[in-house]
Order: C-alpha cells, then sequence, then structure tokens
C-alpha cells in the first residue's frame, strides 16, 4: 500500500502523535445542533461527530471549541484507532471517525488549535480537499515540490559550503520555495507562489555572487589582514578608519558588478531560465508541471 506524503504535516511534531490509539468525545444531539445549527432532524440523528482529547484536556474534561467545557466518560467516551497512513484508507476514515480525528492522528494537533505550530500543519490539512483529484491529486503535487526542494537544497548547500552551518541553513530556509496554502487567511487549492519565488532565486544569485566576487576583489586579502590583527589584538567590533574604507570599497564595486550582470542578462530576466540556470532543467519541469495540473 501507498503511504501518505506531506509538506508540512507529522514532520515536526513526532512526539505528539498518538500512539495505535487515543480517545475521543461522541458529541450528543445537543451539542451537534449547538455547533452546527443549519443540520435538519434527520442529519443530526445519522450524524456521529467525534472531538479527539487533545492538550485541550484536563482530568474528566474536554474543551470543545463553540460549546466549552464537556463532561467525558464512560458514555460518551470512544476510543479511535489511529490513521495507517494508507492512501487508500484516506475517504474511508474520514468517513468513519471524521476530518477532526483525521487531523489530530496525522499531526498530534486539535484541528481548530490556535497553536502557531499547527498553522503551516493545518492550512496544507484543508488544502487538501480543495486539491484537483483530492488526496490522490495531492499526492502528485508533494512528490514534485519535495523534489523541487531537495534538487534546491544541494545546489544551495554547495554554494554557501564555506559559511557556517547556522548561516548556510538560514539561507536554505530563506531560498527554498515553499508551497502555498492560502491568501489572506483564506484556504486555496495547493499552488506556488511565483512572485515569491522568483524574488528569492533573485536574491539567493546576489547572494552567492556576492560572496564569489568579493573573494576575487583586489582589497579582499587587505580585509581579511586588518580584521586578523582586530581579532588578535582583542578589539573585535572595534574596526578602524583604513577598515571601513576598505569594506565600503568593495561592497560598492561588488553590488555594481551584480547590477551589471543582471541589467547585461547574464541572470536571466524569464522566471523559466533563472530556474535553469541556478537549478537546472529537471527542477524547472517539475515546477512547470504544479503549474499545469494545479
Amino acid at each position: 500500500m501507498e503511504k501518505l506524503k506531506f509538506i508540512y504535516i507529522g514532520k515536526n511534531s513526532e512526539s505528539r502523535l498518538p500512539k495505535n490509539e487515543f480517545y475521543a468525545l461522541k458529541l450528543s444531539e445537543s451539542d451537534k445542533k449547538e455547533l452546527y445549527p443549519k443540520l435538519t432532524e434527520k442529519q443530526l440523528k445519522e450524524t456521529t461527530i467525534y472531538y479527539p482529547k487533545t492538550d485541550n484536556f484536563y482530568d474528566d474534561s474536554l474543551f470543545v471549541k463553540g460549546i466549552g467545557w464537556k463532561k467525558i466518560g464512560k458514555t460518551n467516551k470512544v476510543i479511535i484507532p489511529t490513521f495507517s497512513g494508507n492512501v487508500e484508507d484516506w475517504d474511508d476514515y474520514i468517513l468513519k471517525y471524521g476530518k477532526m480525528c483525521l487531523f489530530y492522528s496525522l499531526s498530534g494537533y486539535s484541528l481548530d488549535s490556535c497553536d502557531c505550530c499547527a498553522y503551516n500543519l493545518r492550512n496544507e490539512f484543508y488544502s487538501i480537499f480543495q486539491c484537483k483529484g483530492g488526496i490522490l491529486g495531492y499526492q502528485k503535487y508533494v512528490e514534485n515540490m519535495l523534489a523541487i526542494q531537495d534538487i534546491q537544497r544541494k545546489v544551495l548547500e554547495d554554494k554557501f559550503s564555506l559559511l557556517s552551518e547556522y548561516i548556510r541553513n538560514s539561507y536554505i530556509d530563506k531560498y527554498l520555495f515553499r508551497p502555498f496554502f492560502n491568501m489572506y487567511f483564506v484556504v486555496m487549492p495547493p499552488y506556488l507562489d511565483t512572485p515569491a519565488d522568483d524574488d528569492k532565486m533573485l536574491g539567493f544569485y546576489r547572494r552567492y555572487r556576492y560572496y564569489e566576487i568579493e573573494k576575487g576583489h583586489k582589497c579582499y586579502e587587505k580585509k581579511k589582514e586588518l580584521e586578523k590583527i582586530i581579532f588578535d589584538q582583542g578589539k573585535c567590533g572595534d574596526y578602524t578608519d583604513e577598515y571601513y574604507g576598505i569594506r565600503t570599497k568593495i561592497i560598492n564595486d561588488v553590488e555594481y558588478t551584480i547590477d551589471k550582470e543582471i541589467s547585461d542578462g547574464i541572470f536571466p530576466i524569464c522566471m523559466s531560465d533563472r530556474m535553469k540556470f541556478l537549478y537546472g532543467e529537471e527542477c524547472c519541469e517539475k515546477y512547470q508541471y504544479i503549474l499545469n495540473n494545479f
């Protein structure tokens, strides 16, 4: 059976995930009517709603958003099995236990959680239900999105390999393409934020070219020499006018060179050409696949 893949869900919340099974509150008809007043009497009787026991739990009470604290006991406490993780079981699990139990099983968070750590997880989950092709279509989106990020990471790690691990990771996090799930807090089908991604490519080019050009500058060795002297004297941060003059000249020369490369077309203007230039043909093809199919 094919296992589900996600961008955010379950990635950084492993310790929160329920093991094998978890408790849930079975809402009464009066609770259902209060939460969903538009349901008919027939729908209320035919609809079973389970509210999972998450961190909104205190002793024998469970907090249900929209209702408040509810007592949980023998008559309304239900044991729910965790989701198998198989694509084939997605629809059946939702039909039997509902979206709230599914989300909790996958993430360890309540679907109505206001925890900032659950923000991307909730957006991804809601976006799946608007995806073309449903959960099967979303798997294609995830596969291509993760493949794009893998290609990017290799290039980014190579370009920033001489920097410290902390700075290198911060650049990787900054310039990676991210999935697009919502606009102004309105959840949308999964897509790509092309203007943001184009800006990231321009920023990446300027950043790595700065380091490359700086090292080839005629004043670079003198700058490093002055930095070493200041550091050896224990006066870190107490730089001289000579140092600032050399540093300013390097910055101005490097920025001028980069601007000229961009204006001369050495770094392409077209987004797809920029992607091929930085990340190669395969990355561009997978990005275009998402644009064409989602």
